[in-house]
């Protein structure tokens, strides 16, 4: 019995959006031929793997009509109907076509590793991360209203005795701020927090390593090794530890610098949190690919390209983190952003506050002095007090949200949609995710989908009431695994 392609790809959609996202099926040693079901499944997952060998997605698509299981009489019929639905049983039993998969190992090309990856570190390179964080952060003090970041120091991954990769300690650290004002927070702290990376560097080598083996860049650098540790480039890894990060400073954008291969964020806290919001396949301006092919390895950007070259999915994924867990992503194939947890268009709290008098006045005008201020004006307090309150760790609030807390306060539903419907042409509203990204000096904006274009996950987490609401300051490592030419 197959499944229709209506059942298959929502599942397989739902599979590709998890934390983490599933991007491989794993299929029995020995399986030769693929029911309908599964191609449907991959073709939504991009890759399949059964064991070492994955299928290519030309080899799936390609002059295929029929699929079975090797023990079984029945077979499939993949090709489309006018509904574009697939995957229908043939008149004819007994008929078989096999699927031609093309050895390759797993996680050794860009493609099967390039979407984030969200993971956990094990108990003992947690504890030696947090030893490293704690011992910076007590290290110098700092105005929490705005922060502070280091970059204390780094690695690069060479050829150990045996042969295999690992992280060396560098001397000096691969990215050194030039701006950095050494009279500031940053400046101040950055001589003890190079002390303590000297000190503490052999606990952050085992939590980075660790985080890059489970999403399978030690294995891709281990398949390029060639080029990318034995050729003309050094790989190197730099360490950034930065603590009090407002959760307020929402664009979508790249961290590249142009040398930048991919991006890891070890989220230094004690809670569960909402992570990056990202999009995949971005559209890049007019002459950046020419700019990375004179920056990267070669075998890198191919790949980069070609994944390129598949349009953007619409979809702004979001993603939730544990406490002191991570997340990698490729940084040349996303854009990405501090988690916006508010639907797209929420009002400015300070906006709200400044025009909330006004649309009392527009909405209940009507009423005697009396009525207004023994049934509105008590009610309407109660929402200021409670706005203020928000607005110390917040800057938006969503229409919905604004609703609830009018009708909390003594509103009548129809009372708080009144308010909200009158204040929204009045104040101002914030939408982070309207089609452009930055982050490429010297280049044009990154155009990325929007609006109706564009499908944000976030938006179902807080339809849903799983999105974990904005905290105070957040604290994080993060790390960039660069690419630079071997000094002459």
């Amino acid at each position: 019995m197959d499944l229709p392609a209506a059942v298959v790809r929502p599942y397989a959609m739902k599979c590709t959006t998890s934390e983490p996202p599933t991007t491989e099926l794993i299929l029995p040693k020995g399986l030769s031929n693929i029911p309908g079901w599964m191609t449907e499944f991959k073709a939504t997952l991009k890759q399949v793997t059964a064991n070492d060998f994955a299928g290519s997605e030309q080899s799936v698509r390609a002059d295929l009509e029929l699929l079975s299981w090797k023990d079984c009489q029945v077979g499939w019929d993949l090709s489309p109907d006018d509904a574009g639905e697939s995957a229908s049983p043939p008149t004819t039993l007994g008929i078989e076509r096999r699927l031609n998969v093309q050895a390759a190992p797993t996680r050794t090309t860009l493609s099967s590793i390039y979407r984030p990856y969200v993971g956990e570190l094990d108990p003992t390179a947690q504890a030696g991360l947090k030893r490293f964080m704690d011992n910076v952060r007590k290290a110098q003090p700092f105005d929490p209203r705005w922060g502070v970041k280091y970059n204390p120091g780094g690695f690069k991954i060479v050829r150990s005795q045996n042969g295999e990769l690992e992280l060396s300690k560098l001397r000096i650290p691969p990215y050194i701020d030039q701006n950095l004002d050494h009279d500031s927070d940053d400046g101040l702290g950055l001589p003890k927090a190079k002390q303590l990376f000297s000190i503490h560097s052999k606990d952050v080598q085992a939590a980075v390593w660790q985080a890059m083996s489970k999403c399978g860049y030690v294995d891709y650098l281990t398949a390029n090794a060639e080029e990318l540790i034995d050729g003309e480039w050094d790989i190197l890894v730099n360490i950034n530890p930065y603590f009090g990060r407002r959760p307020l400073e929402v664009h979508a954008h790249k961290d590249t610098s142009g040398e930048n291969m991919w991006l890891m964020l070890f989220y230094c806290n004690d809670d569960a949190d909402m992570g990056i919001e990202y999009q995949l396949r971005q559209e890049n301006p007019p002459g950046y690919l020419e700019h990375m092919r004179r920056q990267l390895p070669s075998v890198f950007v191919d790949e980069v390209e070609d994944i390129l070259n598949e349009p953007s999915d619409g979809i702004a994924y979001a993603t939730r983190i544990g406490p002191w867990s991570f997340i990698a992503g490729c940084d040349e194939t996303m854009v990405h952003s501090t988690p916006f947890v508010h639907h797209r268009g929420a009002f400015f709290l300070a906006s709200v506050l400044e025009q909330f008098d006004n649309a009392l006045r527009a909405c209940f005008g009507a009423h005697t002095a009396e009525e207004y201020s023994q049934n509105v004006l008590p009610a309407s307090q109660e929402v200021v007090r409670q706005l203020k309150g928000l607005a110390s760790s917040d800057d938006c609030v969503d229409r919905g949200e604004l609703e609830k807390l009018l009708q909390g306060a003594g509103f009548t539903a129809p009372s708080a949609a009144k308010i909200v419907e009158t204040l929204a042409p009045m104040v101002r509203t914030k939408d982070p995710f309207d089609g452009t990204a930055g982050g490429l000096p010297g280049f044009e904006d990154i155009k990325v989908p929007r609006g109706k274009e564009l499908h944000r996950e976030m938006s179902d987490h807080l339809d849903a009431g799983t999105a974990v609401r904005n905290r105070q300051p957040r604290d994080y490592m993060r790390v960039w695994i660069m690419a630079r030419r071997k000094p002459e």
